[in-house]
């Protein structure tokens, strides 16, 4: 490019002369308002709920769960009138800055939003807004026992199953994880089934499976034992059983001794819970304490112990004539006596009255198992029966009894079809109720059954039996 080229070139620019100057101007004039004006929008809108955690799985399973909330400013305290929960769940909240922590009381319900809407005031501006925060629970997972008592062309039995079904959304429901040729009894943690397989000569096996398919994967049993009164800790991972015959590794025979299998323990052995002089303990009744690795067992004697599942150790913690079960999630014992009931708080050993509202049975109706629900709520099974004849009963119905009253909370929809057995989802929500029809034939199991079984999941809230599923010994029982 020559000198004259480039001289001619800046020669052509315009000058930048004072519509420039004031255009610049404005715009900066502009950003500024904008600015401002974002600002202040901070200030007029106020604090609101920028993110929230709550662990979803734990809060249908355990009592006191929390629900951490942070606010996009700092606020001043957080009282419970600032708080509106959809559906309603008892609360209590605490605030710091800008955090605010929900603790539910109570258990929440399977498969439902919850709303929670906090009236928050900034500290730094004064100003007000509401703003909410959403989750969702999830659906419970129950496993059911499956027997098929049919024959193939080559006259071998076809498999029982342990088949997986949802609560509330049936979609989810249909996978079997587990099958075998005889299936007497089952129980299930997180990722493990455990089942109890006959042999033919009578005696019994324990085997695992994974939740997923994978397995089986059997596991140490003496020879020629009998397994029963086999249950689970979910949460712990641990299964316990109770064994009778074969030979312990002293030589002697188990007599109704209750072993504990943890399936990540490096020896592969199950533990067996003793006693005070490190004999194995005689059971008669135990049951795994919700959301931990202790159990308690009832001696032959009628004296309760509370064992550590992981080392079999046990400590007495009074007699009673009956272990009753859990209130729903917590570590609080409700056992019977023929003075009365009492509930045990295992976290401190506070004994205190459980007084029952009474069911008035009918003449015909014989008053059997008692299952609680709540801290001053029960279910009752009652049986319609002819004591003339002395046959099985003519028909069931459960009902619920508490300080709101006494109402049948479920009867089975076909007439002479009778319960075999409930009990309660672990957050207290529904009954898991096994339902057999007036004609149904009792199978050859040691642990019996019956053909055509239906487990029904009843709703304690709103009275909603629709749902069922095939089989019984629901995992809620185990």
């Amino acid at each position: 490019m020559t000198a004259e080229e480039r001289t001619s070139r800046r020669g052509s620019r315009a000058p930048r002369g004072p519509h420039f100057t004031t255009t610049v101007l404005a715009t900066i004039g502009i950003l500024a308002v904008l600015a401002a004006g974002l600002g202040v929008a901070s200030v007029v809108r106020g604090p609101r709920v920028s993110s929230g955690s709550v662990n979803e799985t734990a809060a249908v399973s355990r009592a006191g769960q929390r629900l951490t909330l942070d606010v996009d400013q700092r606020t001043d305290a957080v009282t419970p009138d600032d708080i509106t929960i959809t559906p309603d769940v008892p609360y209590s909240v605490a605030s710091d800055g800008s955090s605010v922590v929900v603790t539910f009381d109570g258990m929440l319900r399977y498969a439902t939003e919850y709303t929670v809407s906090v009236a928050l005031r900034g500290s730094d501006t004064g100003t007000e807004a509401t703003s909410s925060y959403s989750f969702t629970t999830p659906d419970a997972d129950v496993y059911t026992l499956v027997r098929d008592y049919r024959h193939d062309a080559s006259d071998v039995k076809m498999p029982d199953s342990i088949v997986r079904s949802t609560v509330v959304d049936p979609s989810g429901s249909g996978a079997a994880p587990a099958t075998a040729e005889r299936i007497e009894e089952f129980a299930a943690t997180d990722s493990m089934i455990a089942t109890v397989e006959s042999a033919a000569d009578g005696s019994d096996s324990l085997v695992l499976h994974g939740t997923d398919g994978a397995g089986p994967y059997p596991v140490f049993t003496p020879d020629g034992a009998i397994i029963t009164t086999l249950r689970s800790a979910p949460s712990a991972g641990l299964f316990g059983y109770t064994v009778n015959g074969g030979t312990a590794d002293d030589g002697s025979t188990y007599r109704s001794a209750l072993l504990v299998y943890d399936p990540t323990a490096s020896s592969g052995r199950p533990v067996v819970v003793t006693s005070l002089d490190g004999q194995p303990l005689y059971v008669v009744s135990w049951a795994f304490v919700p959301g931990t690795s202790s159990l308690v067992a009832q001696a032959q004697d009628q004296q309760l112990y509370l064992v550590d599942g992981l080392t079999g150790t046990s400590s007495p913690i009074g007699r009673h004539t009956e272990i009753r079960g859990f209130l729903p999630g917590s570590a609080t014992l409700i056992v019977g006596d023929p003075e009365g009931d009492s509930a045990i708080d295992l976290t401190d050993g506070a004994t205190t009255p459980w007084t029952r509202t009474p069911i008035q049975a009918e003449p015909d109706e014989y008053p059997g198992k008692i299952v609680p629900t709540g801290a001053d709520q029960y279910v009752q099974q009652l049986d319609r029966v002819d004591y003339a004849q002395s046959t099985a009963p003519l028909g069931s119905r459960l009902v619920s009894a508490g300080p709101e009253g006494v109402r049948t909370v479920f009867a089975p929809p076909t007439e002479g079809s009778r319960i075999t057995d409930f009990c309660a989802s672990p957050n207290g929500q529904y009954l898991a109720v096994e339902v057999v029809s007036k004609d149904a034939r009792v199978d050859t199991y040691t642990v019996t059954g019956y053909e055509n079984v239906l487990t029904y999941f009843v709703d304690l809230t709103t009275g909603d039996s629709s749902r069922s599923v095939n089989g019984f010994m629901p995992s809620w029982c185990t």
